[in-house]
């Protein structure tokens, strides 16, 4: 998207490579005679005239609105070359008084410290700011939570950008996987009914999305099977959760906090040391074969899950994901830092 304009010194010869004609000969812009590109017959074909190119030619008369000899364009010349990729430095070499406007849009290949838009391969997060995962949180429980949750990661430094799609502000609708595909990593809770129609799109979706290579995380109720709340369509039937998909859902009330951590040096316990909720939200269901419980409540129910879907890393989080200086049973001490580990997770 960045881009230049490269003023042309003296005539240019220029080739039309997208014509396969050679730098200097006449003819058609098929390079064979004939009619050009926009169905109009060159002077190669009836050996020259006014304003058109010559036989043994290649000047072309520039203004004609004709392009022909070596010429690139003519009334039709680009302003710009921006081809609306962030990550490609965009040149234009030529001018349209002159009809050799070409442009070149060559690859950013090296990470920049300041942010650009563009995260080049072999890049991350601390050698290029732009590395920095966008996020999507798909929600349909109360607003102001989601907020409260959207600043708390937004403070860490760690995204790019945290975007909130909140179903019932959205009348119902669910986000597609194409509008998925505009982030690193998607992140799914529920707290209220989707309707069994949109529970199974936002299942396929989200599917489709892990498959096309984005991360999702989920987290209480999104794998509970009780009834409007569980995320449903592929998602379930597939077998991209890392929770068994038990009947029911817990609600403990006294003040349950993390128990057993079974992988202390995981990056999904960093800046972990102390987690309480006022009430456990969670589901009651263990992990599939293959998954890992990384960290648990402290009766033994998964707290933190990890696994591998189609060979890929995946994070369940079975706790309700606000916290409760704004929501009066949401969690205390660092949950925070579960939900973000939980993000950058790959």
């Amino acid at each position: 998207m960045k881009w230049t304009r490269l003023l042309a010194l003296g005539a240019a010869c220029l080739s039309l490579v997208a014509a396969h004609t050679a730098c200097g000969s006449s003819g058609s812009i098929n390079g064979a005679g004939g009619q050009d590109s926009t169905g109009i017959t060159s002077s190669a074909d009836t050996g020259g005239g006014v304003g058109s190119s010559t036989s043994n030619g290649g000047a072309g008369m520039c203004g004609d609105g004709i392009v022909d000899g070596d010429e690139t364009c003519d009334g039709d010349c680009p302003a710009d070359c921006d081809d609306m990729d962030a990550c490609t430095v965009d040149s234009l070499v030529g001018a349209a008084s002159t009809c050799d406007v070409m442009c070149t849009n060559d690859a950013i290949t090296a990470c920049e410290a300041t942010a650009d838009g563009c995260c080049p391969a072999g890049c991350d997060i601390t050698t290029d700011p732009d590395c920095a995962p966008r996020v999507l949180m798909i929600h349909r429980s109360d607003d102001v939570t989601a907020i409260d949750l959207q600043t708390l990661l937004d403070g860490t430094g760690e995204f790019f950008s945290v975007d909130i799609w909140d179903v019932q502000i959205e009348g119902g609708a669910v986000p597609t996987a194409m509008t998925m595909q505009g982030y690193e990593v998607v992140f799914a809770w529920t707290d209220g009914g989707f309707g069994s129609a949109n529970q199974a799109a936002l299942g396929d979706a989200l599917a489709d999305y892990h498959d096309a290579g984005g991360r999702v995380v989920t987290a209480t109720y999104a794998y509970c099977n009780n009834g409007s709340l569980q995320i449903a369509g592929r998602w379930t039937t597939g077998g991209y959760t890392l929770l068994e998909n038990t009947m029911g859902q817990v609600n403990e009330t006294n003040n349950p906090s993390i128990g057993t951590v079974n992988e202390p040096q995981s990056p999904l316990m960093d800046d972990v040391n102390t987690f309480t909720a006022m009430t456990g939200f969670r589901c009651p269901g263990d992990p599939v074969m293959g998954a890992t419980v990384v960290a648990e409540w402290e009766d033994g129910t998964p707290l933190v899950i990890r696994g591998e879907v189609a060979g890929r890393p995946r994070v369940d989080l079975n706790f309700y994901p606000p916290r409760g200086a704004i929501f009066a049973n949401g969690w205390s001490g660092d949950g925070l830092a579960l939900i973000r580990n939980a993000l950058l997770f790959e």
